[in-house]
């Protein structure tokens, strides 16, 4: 039967072929062979069989219903295609599959709708980042993806695809079906890069783009470029080759067709940041796009190698080229504005925002040292002033990001010395050249900006910090320590030397005062630094202050006001200092005046006048020497109604301070205002006439009396406060001594001489300073005492 079979079957093809051939031909052949064997003598009948079946295919294919079975109807095309080679029914053949060819593409166009995969989003994104590991562990080029991949087609549809693109191929339809493929398919990508978050706009929309809109744009390009190409092309490269596995050439026609446009949109948008308008805080995008298309360019010419593919291949080297030359721009930029800014030095010599932002800006720049070194000339492009830079390595050793790293440190170090300059205390200068320039070293120290740099530059950098903190204590505490040396004080036992004894120590307590003012709003963010400086300030003026003081201050303690020249002890002063360099104004002045406002309302009335001096001085110190207001400003606070509060208790707070100053100069005028009249030169006239010295003797006898009656009146005043006490008889000292001295040194002369002068100038300033410090002690003192005093 198998013999019979392969006979039957060279029948049916000379059958076949003799339908090829004229009718005559034909006659003779089926004679000859109708006597070669009579098992052929049925070959009519085949001829037969075959109209038969193609009347058949050509019912199925001209059915209008859809009853029909695909595979049916696939058989019936393929039927009608074997038939177009039949002479006698080639022309029905052609109009029948003219009809097939057109359900066909029907058929092509909704299995590619279909069958289409919605996009997820979070899926792809982690595809990409598989993908990525993949990519950079691996040699590039091995592969387009591995095994990860993201078809956006259904595995089942392939097939059906495949049997309907072959056919129409087969049938010469490969344009309609090309077409049909490329539109569907390059849909699907345009509606990828919409899920992805990549518009379509021109070059001229891109550069009008705020920048922080811009940059997330850039971010979202950077993500979706890697999956279009590494996870999307691929899938689509794989599906072309299964749907076309007949022809390599439609395979990659229609590849490069479904995905020209959507490369192109990438590239198109690389190409206008490019060309943008430069800045610094772009660099870091630009060199990720730049980083990202060099990965990619890669792929792209794996997966585009036939010619229809150059043209993609060549628009990617072209956008690469640019956005390197871009990174190159905006670096330039960056270093020109840090040579050029010229803000001011900020108060309480804290670090600057410019190297705050310089240093981080190359800790991240320095992540992308290999792109950089590729993209930046070699250092003999650039005239670098000298053949070796500050760690000692010549220009010609280093590579082109450590040299241009190191000339941006060089030229932020510059620009922060002038800065430095435009503070007027010295000090304060040093201060700030330390913090930057720690701030600087840390930035390296902890960072790859130190593998660039080096040990050495780190060392000789601390060695400027450590001569700029020997700078800082000469400049802040040289006038200081100038008060503690033993220089023209003489005979301990003199007068003199008291006097110059009692002058060092005032001296002394207004420079520490006034260090202490102005130090303690200085900033020093670093903890060691301040450590430091604490350490060597304590190290330096403790021991002089200890050995002054033990050498002298028995000569002044064991005497009257003792406690106005030896303010401090060495154990005060050492916790003054660990105030210093917080940055924040004293906050125990603020408790102090709340202490005494306390103390002075539960006071007797008479001391709530007196009290009120000592605090409005105290307040005065606080709001305007020390800067608390401004540093604490109530416009800084949220929410909204603690900020009104704040300002609330400001101004109520400010009005009371005022009120209590008014009520300090009622006091002063009401307590001493009558003797002080005493001593005004009006209506004296002629020192030599007698009427004038009538004159004096009688305002020398009124001050007498004035002060005598102050004195016996409040030396029984109570204040209770050590210090609040001696505050008040200095101030009262220092408003009517230099007033009477004054007066006493015109007009004392004319009375000195006379009978009875001793009767009229009873007290001179030593006497009245003396008598002043037994005020507001609670003590009654009768008027024998004060007589017994004068005697």
């Amino acid at each position: 039967m198998a013999a019979e079979d392969r006979v039957l079957a060279t029948a049916q093809q000379i059958v076949k072929s003799l339908n090829n051939m004229n009718t005559q031909a034909t006659e003779d052949m089926i004679l000859i062979l109708s006597r070669f064997d009579n098992r052929l003598s049925n070959i009519t009948d085949l001829i037969d069989t075959n109209n038969k079946q193609f009347d058949k295919a050509e019912e199925v294919i001209l059915r209008t219903d859809d009853d029909v079975d695909n595979t049916e109807y696939l058989n019936a095309v393929d039927l009608i295609i074997n038939m177009t080679e039949n002479i006698d029914l080639q022309d029905r053949a052609e109009n029948v599959l003219q009809v097939a060819m057109a359900r066909l593409e029907d058929d092509f166009r909704c299995v590619l709708v279909r069958s289409t995969v919605l996009l997820d989003a979070e899926k792809l994104y982690g595809s990409v980042r598989s993908v990525s590991r993949e990519f950079d562990e691996s040699e590039r080029g091995a592969s387009l993806g591995g095994d990860v991949c993201f078809d956006l087609m259904s595995v089942d549809a392939v097939d059906e695809l495949k049997d309907i693109a072959d056919r129409m191929i087969k049938s010469g339809y490969e344009k309609e079906c090309c077409q049909v493929y490329c539109n569907v398919r390059r849909d699907v990508l345009d509606e990828c890069l919409a899920v992805l978050g990549v518009e379509r706009l021109s070059i001229e929309e891109v550069q009008r783009i705020d920048w922080k809109v811009l940059d997330e744009k850039l971010k979202k390009w950077i993500l979706a470029i890697k999956v279009v190409v590494r996870v999307l092309l691929f899938g689509e490269k794989r599906l072309c080759e299964q749907v076309f596995s007949e022809s390599e050439l439609i395979q990659e026609v229609c590849f490069v067709e479904t995905t020209k446009g959507c490369v192109m949109q990438l590239l198109n948008f690389g190409e206008a940041v490019a060309i943008s308008q430069r800045s610094p805080e772009k660099l870091f995008r630009i060199l990720d796009m730049y980083e990202v298309l060099v990965d990619v360019s890669r792929d792209l010419e794996a997966l585009y190698t036939d010619e229809s593919g150059e043209l993609i291949c060549s628009e990617a080297k072209g956008v690469l080229s640019g956005m390197g030359m871009a990174g190159v721009g905006t670096f330039v930029e960056f270093e020109n504005a840090v040579k050029g800014e010229s803000s001011r030095a900020i108060q309480g010599g804290d670090i600057h925002p410019i190297t705050r932002y310089v240093m981080n800006y190359l800790k991240l720049l320095v992540d992308y040292s290999d792109t950089l070194n590729t993209l930046l000339p070699k250092n003999d492009h650039f005239d670098l002033g000298s053949s070796h830079l500050e760690n000692g390595d010549s220009v010609d050793t280093l590579s082109p990001i450590a040299c241009r790293v190191q000339l941006l440190i060089t030229s932020l170090e510059s620009n922060i010395d002038e800065k430095s300059k435009l503070y007027e205390d010295s000090a304060m200068r040093y201060v700030f050249l330390m913090n930057n320039i720690l701030y600087i070293v840390q930035k390296v120290k902890e960072s790859d900006l130190r593998s660039l740099l080096g040990d050495q530059w780190i060392r000789k950098h601390r060695g400027k910090i450590r001569q700029w903190h020997t700078s800082y204590l000469r400049a802040a505490w040289g006038k200081a320590l100038s008060c503690l040396k033993d220089e023209g004080i003489g005979d301990r036992s003199s007068n003199a030397s008291k006097v110059i004894l009692k002058e060092r120590f005032k001296s002394f307590n207004v420079c520490f005062e006034d260090i202490y003012r102005i130090q303690t709003v200085w900033k020093v963010p670093d903890e060691q630094l301040r450590e430091e400086l604490r350490i060597s300030i304590s190290e330096k003026v403790l021991p002089a202050y200890r050995a002054f003081l033990g050498r002298f201050g028995s000569q002044l303690e064991g005497g009257r006001h003792g406690g106005k020249y030896i303010k401090y002890y060495p154990d005060d002063l050492e916790n003054y200092l660990s105030d210093l360099f917080e940055g924040k104004p004293i906050h125990d002045a603020l408790c102090f005046i709340t202490g005494f406002w306390l103390k002075v309302v539960t006071c007797p009335q008479n001391s709530v006048i007196i009290g009120s001096l000592t605090i409005i001085v105290a307040a005065c110190k606080l709001v305007c020497g020390f800067g608390w207001f401004e540093t604490h400003r109530p416009f800084c606070y949220e929410p909204l109604s603690v900020k009104h509060s704040m300002i609330i208790f400001f101004w109520d707070y400010i009005s009371a301070l005022l009120l209590m100053f008014s009520m300090t100069l009622s006091y002063l005028r009401a307590a001493w205002g009558k003797a002080l009249s005493c001593l005004k030169d009006e209506g004296i006239g002629d020192r030599s006439s007698n009427a004038s010295k009538v004159i004096l003797k009688e305002r020398f006898k009124s001050f007498n009396v004035c002060f005598e009656d102050i004195y016996r009146i409040q030396t029984v005043w109570k204040v209770p406060d050590e210090q609040l006490r001696e505050e008040l008889r200095i101030s009262i000292s220092e408003k009517v001594l230099p007033a009477y001295r004054a007066f006493l040194g015109r007009f004392g002369s004319q009375l000195e001489g006379g009978r009875h002068g001793g009767k009229y100038i009873k007290y001179y300033p030593d006497d009245l300073e003396n008598y002043l410090s037994d005020l507001f002690e609670g003590k009654p003192i009768v008027m024998n005492h004060m007589k017994r005093k004068n005697t």
